[in-house]
């Protein structure tokens, strides 16, 4: 796009003839010949360049430059003034300094001349508007960066603080300008040395700084951290000009290390606190189910002791009965007190069974899955039988397991237990059965207890081993998750739970023991 230049003159013939010129250099020419027409004009057109005559017959040129220079909108108009006599170099440097224009030319000139003379202001006038861009975009990103930046000069004074300095240090960039010590000021007391040798080295090294952290108490009192650099800022002449810094606000930071630090050194205590609530918290669970258990145990106890203490209680009515009817004799005595015996030495028998099975162990033992099935089996026979429920076993072969057997058959014995309370808790009653099914999956012995409960409901499912988690009204929910921590934690294997037609179905799979000892995990 060709350049416009505003060529104001009052003189017809002047003004016509520097249009002629301007025209064969290229340019595009717009005239007047007032004051008034070349402020008017520069608003309407807003030239490139305006070319006004210092004297106009309504008033100054001067003025009419300072018109337009003071105007928003046309302050980047280049503005040379005209006269046709020579001014002197004291007065061009008065009139550039005031800003009332940016360049003079002196007439008479010759076309060459004057050219030559344009075009250099044109060059002066892309220079300046570069400048000034440059200048606009560096104070819109000062402006808007949360970094507070500085420019110190050879001297030691401030020539430029970005207004970020009032919202990290409460001061604004005017107090920073007027007061160089400012920023030294208010380092906090603690740091000072620290920060004046890391400046020693800056200035001895001539180098960029690497970060220097460091405390400064704000306006309002309140301690904040900035991470400072600085470097030295040298010409190409290697001159020094001064020295370059930005500070950043790392408050927060600071603030997120020293928690993360507390917790760092807090972080033994805590977890010895948490393993050791975990530690009581699973010796409560453990001796909650172990009342469970001890309940469960002692109505399956009472089961067994039924039939014999039954017997027990006819054998002592036939002693009297004998008495009465002269019919006891040493031969029927010693018949009466063998099978008293024999019921009191059931009766303990089943006491030791109990005893034996409830027992604590401490080392992984081989063990038969099918020996364990029947044991759990026997505890509950008689109280199945007394609830009308049949137990079946359903074994093609036996399996060798590792592991815990004594702790195997509770949790075999607890979900004997939980399919009895489904059977029983089902309406209308129904004829109970349970089935205990021994396979081998996955390289591990599996033993399946299935029920035909009525099974668990879907939207509970997953959450059956739960710790206090129960179905049952009264129940602790802890038979279950002990459960499988025996399986999973201390036996290494795994159990799980699903429905199947009208009951559900428990799995619990260890390792087996393979014919050279080995196990399969």
């Amino acid at each position: 796009m060709a350049v416009s230049i505003l060529v104001i003159d009052d003189d017809a013939e002047v003004r016509e003839a520097t249009t002629r010129i301007l025209e064969k250099g290229g340019f595009t020419v717009i005239s007047g010949a007032t004051a008034a027409e070349a402020v008017s004009l520069t608003r309407q057109h807003r030239p490139d360049l305006l070319v006004l005559d210092v004297m106009l017959p309504d008033g100054s040129g001067v003025d009419a430059a300072k018109t337009v220079k003071q105007e928003p909108g046309l302050s980047d108009v280049f503005v040379v003034l005209a006269s046709g006599t020579r001014i002197s170099p004291e007065e061009q440097a008065e009139g550039l300094s005031k800003g009332l224009a940016d360049g003079y030319i002196a007439r008479p000139f010759s076309q060459v001349e004057f050219l030559a003379r344009i075009d250099a202001f044109l060059r002066i006038r892309a220079t300046q508007k570069a400048l000034r861009d440059s200048e606009e975009r560096y104070r819109t990103v000062a402006f808007f960066t949360y970094d507070w930046e500085y420019w110190i000069s050879p001297e030691g004074r401030s020539i430029y603080c970005s207004p970020s300095c009032e919202r990290i240090t409460g001061y604004r960039a005017e107090e920073f300008m007027q007061q160089p010590d400012l920023f030294k000021r208010i380092i906090h007391p603690d740091d000072v040395l620290e920060f004046y040798r890391h400046m020693e080295i800056i200035d001895s090294s001539g180098h960029e700084s690497n970060e220097q952290e460091a405390r400064i108490i704000t306006r309002s009192g309140e301690v904040s951290w900035i991470a400072h650099v600085c470097c030295m800022v040298r010409g190409s002449d290697g001159a020094f000009r001064g020295r370059r810094a930005s500070n950043r606000d790392i408050t927060s930071r600071k603030e997120i290390e020293a928690k993360i630090s507390d917790l760092n050194r807090t972080l033994e205590e805590r977890v010895v606190q948490e393993v050791q609530k975990n530690l009581e918290q699973e010796r409560m669970l453990i001796h909650q189910n172990r009342m469970a258990a001890m309940g469960e145990m002692i109505g399956n106890i009472a089961h067994q002791w039924w039939q014999p203490l039954n017997a027990l209680n006819l054998l002592l009515f036939n002693f009297k009965d004998a008495y009465q009817f002269q019919e006891m004799n040493e031969a029927w005595l010693d018949k009466a007190i063998a099978d008293g015996t024999r019921l009191i030495h059931k009766m303990s028998s089943t006491i030791s069974d109990f005893q034996h099975f409830f027992h604590p162990e401490k080392e992984i033992k081989t063990f038969s899955a099918l020996e364990q099935v029947r044991e759990a089996i026997a505890l509950v026979e008689s109280s199945f039988q007394h609830n009308r429920i049949s137990i079946h076993t359903d074994a093609p072969h036996d399996l060798m397991l590792s592991g815990f057997p004594n702790e195997y058959s509770q949790v075999l014995l607890n979900l004997l237990s939980n399919a009895k309370d489904a059977i029983l808790n089902c309406r209308p009653p129904i004829s109970g059965r349970v089935d205990m099914v021994i396979t081998e999956q996955d390289g591990l012995g599996c033993i399946s207890v299935r029920d035909n409960g009525g099974g668990v409901q879907e939207d509970i499912l997953d959450r059956i081993f739960d710790p206090y988690f129960s179905t049952k009204g009264k129940g602790s929910g802890i038979g279950l998750y002990m459960s499988k921590m025996i399986i999973e934690r201390n036996m290494n294997g795994r159990i799980t739970a699903e429905n199947r037609e009208d009951g559900a179905e428990f799995k619990i799979c260890v390792p087996i023991v393979s014919d050279d000892g080995s196990t399969t995990i």
